[in-house]
């Protein structure tokens, strides 16, 4: 998973958040406001570390430390598992960082079986945006994705991350820019990152006047198949939800990947009366 490559660490610090090491893994601190913050991991691992991770926390005057592991929930452990958790002081968040469930293909299938199994109406999508001229490259230019996720954020209602976000993000070199274009025109745009055999859709915008030529399914398309020709064995299209993303996780099941649940978000309360007024603020 490339939340825990020591790329994605290198990252997270350019953009100017402080990080330590923990066994394998790693936390990062992320500041909130009244001068606090809070501690956060993916590290699977993070259990054998809680005595560490508390000390470091102690000492950075963190309020909580959120744990998402992204483990894939398993419904005859999982009672045993919260119990674990609760036993080691966890209590199950409602605000998760990562989304916690997501469709995955399996890239190890022929390319007309991948195709075959999409639904029909996604494949018709496909052959549409190419008869009509879309063309799919990567690209390195930054401007005009930035200009693209403005104006999708503005048309969706979402907040972006800053422009250097995306900046040092493309600068990865697990990073990629696809752009989806008809006639020099800008149709769709996406920032894929490929690690160690998946490739995962991180990014997205398109532009609502050009939806008549199903861009983003071709684009995606393309995507797969370049992953498949280095050899990657998944695609993590990288979160759906029905009642937050609606239409996206519509676009995404069109993929027909397998759906996949993690065990959620946990936290350790450590300064209760300001982690209890975090909650009030951020998760209702």
């Amino acid at each position: 998973m490339f939340l825990n490559s020591k790329e994605w660490r290198q990252f997270q610090e350019s953009v100017g958040r402080k990080t330590f090491s923990i066994g394998e893994g790693f936390l990062v601190r992320l500041d909130i406001p009244f001068g606090k913050n809070y501690l956060y991991s993916n590290y699977v691992d993070i259990p054998k570390h809680l005595k560490e991770v508390k000390s470091i926390a102690k000492g950075e005057g963190a309020i909580f430390f959120k744990w998402e592991p992204l483990m894939r929930r398993d419904l005859e452990v999982q009672a045993e598992l919260e119990g674990n958790l609760a036993s080691w002081g966890f209590q199950k968040a409602r605000k998760e960082l990562q989304p916690q469930r997501t469709t995955i293909l399996d890239l190890t299938k022929d390319k007309e079986e991948i195709l075959a199994g999409m639904h029909k109406k996604t494949r018709y999508n496909i052959r549409l945006a190419g008869r009509r001229g879309v063309k799919i490259a990567e690209s390195e230019d930054f401007e005009s994705f930035w200009k693209l996720m403005r104006k999708t954020a503005q048309r969706d209602k979402f907040h972006t991350h800053s422009k250097d976000y995306y900046e040092k993000l493309l600068g990865l070199n697990m990073a990629k820019l696809y752009f989806a274009k008809k006639e020099d025109k800008l149709h769709a745009a996406a920032i894929t990152l490929f690690y160690k055999g998946r490739a995962t859709y991180l990014h997205g915008a398109s532009d609502y006047k050009y939806r008549r030529d199903m861009a983003p399914h071709l684009l995606h398309w393309q995507i797969i198949l370049d992953a498949k020709e280095q050899g990657l064995k998944e695609y993590d299209l990288w979160g759906i939800d029905e009642k937050k993303w609606p239409g996206v996780t519509r676009f995404k099941r069109g993929f027909e990947g397998e759906e996949v649940e993690y065990i959620g978000s946990w936290d350790i309360p450590l300064q209760k009366f300001w982690y209890n007024l975090y909650k009030l603020k951020n998760e209702f």
